[in-house]
């Protein structure tokens, strides 16, 4: 999945025998140590796993959970480790850097790696010029 802060959002689904209480316990661990957890999370000394225990109601005999990519989560291989009342799962993922894909998003790219590595640019002076060509006026140039 693309590192997208606030766009990017990773999760599980886990279908359940009946709509009965069950205990959840989720275990996310990250390649490198996250700046953010959430407030409800234990987390180990090394930043790299959190886990929270939670009693859930499944919904329709489902039960599941969601987070958002933010700023400080590492890119690399993650692990969620979800157990519901005892039984296991794993999901498995890599978050990556975003590629960019457009000629413009090319550009963009640029920018901030220039910008990111020169101390005092101007944007409008040493920076790349970053132009959309507007479209040309109808019957322009025609006598």
């Amino acid at each position: 999945m693309p590192f997208r802060p606030g766009r990017s959002a990773y999760g599980y689904v886990v279908e359940m025998p009946s709509s009965n209480e069950v205990v959840v316990t989720e275990t996310l661990a990250f390649p490198k140590a996250a700046t953010v957890w959430p407030s409800d999370m234990t987390v180990s000394d090394n930043g790299r796993v959190g886990t929270v225990s939670r009693r859930r109601i499944p919904k329709n005999n489902k039960v599941s959970n969601a987070w958002i990519i933010s700023e400080g989560d590492p890119t690399g291989d993650y692990e969620l480790t979800v157990s519901i009342n005892n039984e296991i799962h794993h999901f498995r993922f890599r978050v990556i850097p975003e590629t960019p894909t457009t000629e413009r998003e090319v550009d963009i790219a640029r920018l901030v790696k220039k910008k990111r590595e020169t101390p005092g640019l101007e944007d409008s002076r040493a920076a790349l010029r970053l132009t959309e060509k507007a479209p040309p006026l109808s019957g322009a140039g025609s006598t």
